[in-house]
């Protein structure tokens, strides 16, 4: 059986969802923190090591096509 390279730990939370992981062959296990790209304003998308575990849809018309741009 091949050893796996990261350990990974997923914190499914009630207000955030945070990933985390450590390199299996790092004797100290340091902890990091997964960035991940979301949507923080309208037509700003930028990585974040909190992911809101909630979603917020917008009313008709509420935002531009241009501020919903999507995170590639």
């Amino acid at each position: 059986m091949k050893t796996p390279n990261y350990l990974i730990g997923i914190d499914l939370g009630t207000t955030h969802t945070v990933v985390a992981y450590a390199a299996n062959h790092d004797p100290e296990k340091n902890i990091q923190l997964f960035e991940i790209s979301q949507l923080i304003a309208p037509g700003e998308v930028a990585e974040r090591p909190l992911l809101p575990s909630v979603r917020y849809h917008p009313a008709q018309g509420e935002l531009s096509a241009e501020d919903r741009k999507s995170v590639v």
